[in-house]
């Protein structure tokens, strides 16, 4: 054993100082007196140790006037909550460390309690002063401070403890959302004449992202950010005895010893401890918590994988399968980011009777590697703790598994929400490929998509309207191969979905008598259907492919049968087909007929006329008045090439 917890418990064992005395403190019989993997609250403050060096740090800070915002930074598992809403609320509210504390109210908040980091903050003033409805916050900070002071009485103010900072970058809020949010707190914090003090807990990885907006880089810049170091041999050591001790339990000799041997002093690891102490309640014997069961467990380290397979292994083989459907939703990633948690509304899974089991299991008193909080509608499921992620095998094997797929969904919903508040520009689409390999990494997950992400993933309707719009002939260009890219949806451009025959729209054309150029003769016309598009490339390429198509004779009868399609100019499913010769179009068209049991056939020159006025001979072109270059694909265009189906 090196380094120095080595060395501090080679000192321990050196000397034969009896152990401290610890008082007693009114506790439920059999209820443990370690939070496992959840954050010590208000409830627990008694039983909080170790950390009364930095408690006493924070609270000197927050008597400072410019002490009236706090920033509490550290690893993730270093016990940034805890030291919180359980060491500084109870030196503030409880002992009255500052001065009238005692008579100060306190609300804790995160981020993505609301729809929007300042709907977080509305349903904490909700709840503190039990309003009726939720406040409605604006930009400037007089606004809080004035509902601040009709609630507050004299001499009170209101602590706001804004725990898990990172939530800001990592719950699909807006630029604008988190700087007005920002703004408004620390701004009204700051503010001596205010009545409202923050302290706030972020990971020590997100502290780049907080450089981006000035109040939280003054703030960073100040004396009021605050770096939480791991914890030490000594307070390890308090941490795992007094609360014991408070409630009248105790270790098998050796024990403690053998905790904080195999708890090194890695970042996180405190959350190990804490979950393999109440798993040792669980199996105490008396109030005697002893070796046996710290083996049975699995030690510091495995504590939590035995517990959660042990509880996985007791469900069906349908619940276990709802494994990745459910952490799929809990589990946000970010590239060059770690893990992060995600909270969830329950209600997301109550249509997956088998996720819903999943979650009561993973939640329940047994194993708690999953919390549930509120209830009805607000209710939400998290996991306990980041630590999780890395110290059970199985969801750690099943992120580096899923990792790159919910990366992707997620970087998704950045860009739909980018884009559709940029204008929905089809220019900034993703190609339809990458659209497709989020959109089966969603149907992997069973996740549900938002309507800004269906957009920006399925815009096939909104593409289809732009069509309508007016639209120069490069814009017209562009949608159509981007429908090309996402499979275009419609009617007489693709292939039936129960045969794979090209389906063709027929438009009705009115009969009439047509006189062509040069020609002293009148065309009877007799009333037709034609086809509403040119054959694209997708239809053509069917009869290319087909068994019975391209290369079988009958459709070539008394013509010259070609070896060989020409390769076409233009390979997007629904362009116009071109370098197709007479007579394969003409074979075209037999092999249709056979297939859809209809008589196709190539129409004549006074059918082409006739269709192009729509039977009306007095126009000079296919609409009516002069020429108009924006209603055709002629040179002025200048795209040397054919449109898509418009």
């Amino acid at each position: 054993m090196i380094g120095s917890l080595g060395r501090w418990l080679t000192k321990k064992h050196g000397g034969r100082s009896e152990p401290e005395k610890i008082q007693r403190i009114d506790w439920p019989d059999g209820k443990s007196p370690y939070r496992g993997l959840q954050w010590f609250n208000q409830e627990y403050a008694p039983l909080f140790f170790g950390r009364d060096q930095e408690v006493a740090e924070l609270i000197a800070k927050m008597s400072e006037p410019g002490g009236r915002a706090l920033l509490v930074i550290g690893a993730s598992g270093s016990g940034k909550s805890s030291v919180v809403s359980a060491g500084v609320w109870k030196a503030i509210i409880k002992e009255g460390r500052l001065p009238v504390s005692a008579q100060w109210l306190w609300q804790r908040i995160q981020p993505s309690d609301g729809d929007t980091p300042c709907d977080a903050l509305a349903r904490g003033l909700k709840e503190t002063f039990q309003l009726s409805v939720r406040p409605r916050l604006m930009t400037t900070s007089p606004t809080l401070r004035d509902l601040l002071s009709k609630h507050l009485s004299q001499g009170q103010e209101w602590i706001l403890f804004v725990d898990q900072f990172e939530e800001l970058f990592t719950s699909g809020f807006t630029e604008p959302d988190i700087q007005t949010f920002l703004e408004l707190l620390i701004g009204t914090a700051q503010d001596q004449t205010n009545r409202l003090r923050v302290i706030s807990t972020i990971r020590s990885e997100f502290l780049g992202q907080l450089e981006v907006y000035e109040p939280t880089l003054k703030l960073l810049n100040s004396h009021y950010g605050y770096h939480l170091g791991p914890v030490s041999p000594r307070m390890l050591q308090e941490m795992i005895e007094k609360p014991a001790g408070a409630t009248g339990y105790s270790f098998e000799p050796r024990l403690v010893e053998r905790i904080l041997q195999e708890t090194g002093q890695e970042p996180g690891n405190l959350a190990l401890v804490e979950y393999a102490l109440k798993q040792l309640f669980e199996r105490r014997k008396g109030r005697m918590f002893t070796v046996e069961a710290y083996e049975a467990i699995g030690g510091v380290v495995g504590a939590i994988a035995t517990k959660a397979n042990e509880v996985l292994s007791g469900l069906g083989e349908e619940v276990r399968g709802a494994f990745g459907r459910v952490f799929a939703e809990l589990v946000h990633l970010e590239r060059d980011y770690p893990p992060t948690r995600r909270r969830a509304a329950v209600s997301e899974f109550s249509s997956d009777p088998a996720a819903m089991q999943l979650i009561d299991a993973l939640a329940g008193q047994e194993c708690r590697v999953l919390v549930m909080s509120g209830t009805g509608q607000e209710a939400t499921v998290e996991v306990a703790h980041e630590q999780l992620f890395s110290a059970w095998p199985k969801l750690k094997g099943w992120i580096d598994k899923s990792g790159e797929a919910l990366r992707d969904i997620d970087h998704a919903e950045e860009e739909a929400r980018r884009w559709q508040k940029g204008g929905s520009n089809p220019q900034e689409l993703w190609l339809g490929s990458r659209a497709k390999k989020v959109l089966a990494a969603i149907e992997r997950f069973g996740k549900r998509l938002s309507p800004e992400l269906e957009r920006f993933l399925r815009p096939h309707q909104l593409l289809v309207a732009k069509l309508h719009e007016d639209l120069s002939h490069q814009e017209r260009l562009l949608i159509g191969q981007k429908l090309a890219e996402f499979g275009d949806p419609q009617p007489g451009v693709g292939l039936r979905q129960d045969d794979g025959v090209p389906d063709i729209e027929w438009v009705e054309i009115p009969s009439g008598r047509i006189q062509l150029d040069g020609i002293d003769h009148v065309f009877e016309v007799k009333p037709f259907r034609m086809a509403k598009y040119l054959v694209t490339h997708a239809q053509f390429e069917a009869f290319l492919k087909a068994k019975d198509g391209y290369r079988h004779e009958k459709w070539w009868k008394d013509m010259k049968e070609s070896d060989v399609a020409a390769e076409p100019n233009w390979r997007e499913a629904n362009s116009p087909r071109d370098t197709v010769s007479w007579f394969e179009a003409v074979a075209f068209c037999q092999w249709l007929s056979a297939k859809t049991g209809t008589k196709i056939r190539l129409p004549t020159e006074w059918e082409w006329q006739q269709a192009a006025t729509g039977g009306d001979s007095t126009r000079e072109y296919p609409w009516p008045g002069e020429w108009d270059g924006s209603r055709c694909n002629s040179d002025e265009s200048r795209l040397s090439r054919t449109l898509h189906p418009i």
